[in-house]
């Protein structure tokens, strides 16, 4: 898409920084239901530092949802 050749259909947290940067562009097309974002794992287990910063990132980028679980 970068090259200017097409449309995709992205989070905006994943383009966030190309949008910004102008490198992409928002067009208007059909509206999208919100998408639910999950995370599961074993409450015991010992949770590796990578796999806890993708879950305080998804926490950042849906705090509702992360309030309510």
């Amino acid at each position: 898409m970068a090259a200017g050749l097409g449309l995709t259909l992205l989070p905006r947290a994943t383009a966030a920084d190309a949008l910004r940067e102008g490198r992409l562009a928002v067009v208007a097309g059909p509206p999208f239901p919100d998408v639910p974002v999950q995370v599961a794992r074993h409450r015991r287990r010992w949770v590796s530092p990578a796999a806890q910063a993708v879950v305080d990132a998804l926490a950042r980028h849906f705090p509702a949802r992360a309030a309510a679980g």
